[in-house]
């Protein structure tokens, strides 16, 4: 950073070794000096203080927490371009152009704007070749590229970093480059890679707690290729380079996993108890409960992992801790106890903490999963109970007190008791008509009640069909699956959806059954359903003729929207892979021309959210289908991608709700003091109403010496002509 210090150095060297040393004084230093006072420092000193409230907020290098500048920072960040921008417009011929594009593209990085900030870093390097900071450029022109996800390109000008850093002997920017190598790879899941730049980084730095947690990450790596000797190592190895207590809190954490993974229950638990008496760890002390609950869930011990987890998430809700608790309590109450309210209860939970993005993104997943399964029931529920009232027969109604009578014979000869009789036997003959013509409409209604009953409970074999699925394909529990399939093909094997319920239960045999089971239920779709295009798949799954009426044309379609997509008719060739959708829904290429779809919206047309609707169908209709399995990591990211950018709008609505409120009171402080300010020139008025009436008094007395001078000065004059 250029100080006062540098400037007064300037000065005076240009006036010991310059023969124009005014000159050049008011020339270019003069320019420096003003530059500096009026607008570097300021810049320079905002800057500061910014990156440090970003540096507050992302101490781990390799954190995977979406990253949202701090409000505060944001506006310091606005503000430095503001300044800076001035000194590239009126002070261009400075010493400081080259740190002011340094600056500016720096702010728009820690925005994540990186387009903007990559234009500036390219503009200093191609501009400032002998420049100080143009290695500097570099660095942070790649990092700017790498921001906006273009590896490839990133990692090409990191390699090229490399080469000239090495050349100069700039040893920081070397290991700082390996380090961006690394977080690349970590993203790419190259793990190797992570290896190799890794242990090139710890070569090179100079920088103990970047090489500490650099070591730890290379222990997580090792973890995730299995390779544990390789990992106890490398958590081992943290404690060489004299890391921060947070650091080594992790590393010893890290070595208690392991040994829950290696089965060595009794020594992970002296580790974390070992870690619990530490007071310098006592922040720390959730993460080491809700592993002790890990390490009594692996053994069995589920009374003590559940009250460990139920503790965490009562003391600790706000933290990471906090949310793995809630998806662990939500995990074993699905799985073990099968009450989907509660589990969805704690994973509701779990999808709104402070726990890792995995976590959060799985609990939300399953969450809605459980949500659309309690609506299937409960629509089968209803349906049910419809299906119920329409197969019980109407009640009667109609009053039964004449169904039974005795006439008593030794009354006929009584004129008044035949009478009696009479209108008895009147009345009876009415209701009996009623009685018929009721019994005569409640029969139609219900037959038509017994065929609606028919149609509902061909509604709810769907319904059973679509939660088979969400079993199979979602929740992997295949058993339950296998019941509602089986259900569907026996019940009702002549309805439009049978022939995809015999589809998975062909395939859950051909995974989990015999061959010989899933061959058979393959043949009888082969011969059930000769018309449907699925047929020739099965038919080359079975080494059996293709049906001659359908013989390559979904294949023919598939052609031409693959020529259409060649020839850059991007529309067209969509236009056609719908068609190809619409007419052949069950052709082995209706779940190719989905992915197909999703590719040219996602890679050639930029249209990220058609192409993941696409990507959704595809999974949603085709869950056994190798290209939803292709798609899937698709939508994750995509997901993800949603999820950040609503976290971000989430930020900013907060940013703006907070200025507003700020404005606001700042604006009532000012009608306050204004209000005072008022009050107190009244009161002001009241205690100088005597002195205004005198001072208004000397006025003509003013006035009357203001004439006496005015003569004296003609009395002059006349002197002076005379």
């Amino acid at each position: 950073m250029k100080s006062l210090h540098r400037i007064i150095i300037v000065i005076f060297t240009t006036f010991l070794f310059s023969s124009c040393a005014v000159s050049d004084f008011f020339g270019g230093v003069f320019e420096d000096v003003t530059t500096y006072f009026n607008t570097y420092y300021n810049a320079r000193t905002a800057f500061n203080e910014a990156v440090t409230e970003v540096k507050q907020q992302q101490s781990e290098i390799f954190s995977t927490k979406p990253y949202v500048p701090p409000g505060g920072a944001v506006t310091k960040f606005i503000n430095v371009i503001e300044k800076c921008s001035k000194i590239l417009q009126y002070s261009s011929t400075s010493s400081f152009v080259d740190d002011a594009l340094m600056m500016i593209g720096q702010c728009y990085f820690y925005q994540k704007e990186y387009p903007s900030a990559i234009r500036k870093f390219s503009e200093l390097r191609d501009n400032f070749p002998n420049s100080s900071l143009n290695l500097s450029s570099r660095f942070w022109l790649a990092k700017s590229i790498a921001g906006s996800n273009d590896f490839e390109q990133a990692i090409k000008h990191f390699n090229d970093l490399i080469t000239f850093a090495v050349e100069e002997d700039e040893e920081d920017i070397v290991a700082d480059a390996y380090l961006e190598l690394m977080k690349i790879n970590i993203a790419k899941n190259e793990y190797e890679k992570v290896i190799s730049y890794g242990n090139e980084f710890i070569k090179h730095s100079n920088d103990d707690e970047k090489s500490s947690q650099v070591m730890l990450e290379l222990g997580f790596t090792y973890v995730k290729m299995n390779k544990i000797e390789e990992a106890v190592k490398a958590f081992a190895d943290v404690n060489d380079f004299s890391p921060s207590y947070k650091t080594l809190f992790r590393s010893e954490l890290e070595f208690a996993k392991l040994n829950r993974m290696l089965k060595k229950y009794d020594i992970g638990i002296e580790m974390l108890e070992d870690l619990k008496s530490e007071s310098i760890y006592e922040e720390f002390y959730d993460q080491v409960d809700f592993e002790m609950g890990m390490n009594f869930l692996a053994q069995n011990r589920t009374d003590e992992a559940l009250d460990k987890f139920h503790y965490v998430d009562t003391s600790f809700a706000a933290r990471e801790s906090g949310g793995n608790a809630q998806y662990q309590l939500a995990k074993y109450i699905e799985t073990n106890l099968a009450n989907f309210d509660s589990a969805k209860y704690f994973y509701d939970r779990a999808s709104r903490s402070q726990a890792s993005q995995e976590i959060v993104k799985d609990a939300t997943k399953k969450s809605t999963l459980l949500s659309k399964r309690k609506s299937i029931w409960d629509n089968i529920d209803n349906l049910n109970k419809q299906i119920t009232n329409l197969r019980t027969f109407p009640v009667d109604t109609v009053q039964t007190i004449y169904d039974t009578f005795e006439i008593d014979s030794t009354m006929l000869n009584d004129s008044a008791y035949v009478a009696d009789l009479e209108i008895f036997m009147k009345e009876k003959e009415a209701a009996d008509s009623l009685k018929i013509m009721k019994l005569s409409k409640d029969s139609v209604n219900y037959l038509n009640n017994l065929n609606n009953a028919d149609s509902v409970e061909v509604v709810v074999a769907k319904l059973k069909f679509d939660l088979g699925s969400l079993y199979y394909s979602e929740f992997e529990w295949s058993d339950s699956a296998l019941t509602y399939f089986t259900f569907v093909v026996d019940s009702f094997p002549n309805e439009s959806f049978t022939e995809r319920a015999l589809y998975a239960l062909a395939n859950y045999h051909d995974v989990y059954g015999s061959k010989e089971t899933s061959d058979s239920l393959f043949r009888l779709i082969y011969d059930r359903y000769p018309t449907d295009e699925i047929v020739n798949t099965i038919a080359k799954k079975l080494n059996l003729p293709p049906k001659p009426s359908l013989q390559e044309k979904p294949d023919d379609v598939y052609y031409q929207a693959e020529q259409l997509n060649i020839n850059k008719k991007h529309s067209e060739a969509i236009k056609m892979l719908w068609y190809l959708i619409q007419n052949h829904p069950n052709s082995d290429y209706c779940p190719k021309s989905y992915l197909m779809i999703g590719h040219i919206y996602e890679e050639i047309l930029k249209m990220y959210d058609s192409a993941a609707s696409a990507y959704r169908q595809l999974k949603e209709k085709f869950p056994f289908s190798l290209y939803a399995q292709k798609s899937n990591q698709k939508l994750l990211a995509y997901d993800s991608e949603q999820q950040r950018i609503e976290q971000e709008k989430k930020a900013e609505e907060e940013k703006k709700k907070k200025e507003l409120e700020e404005k606001l009171k700042a604006d009532e402080e000012k009608k306050k003091q204004e209000a005072e300010k008022k009050s107190k020139s009244a009161k002001k008025d009241k205690t100088d109403g005597t002195t205004g009436i005198l001072d208004s008094l000397t006025l003509p007395l003013d006035s009357l010496n203001l004439k006496i001078d005015s003569i004296e000065v003609k009395k002059d004059s006349l002197e002076i002509d005379q």
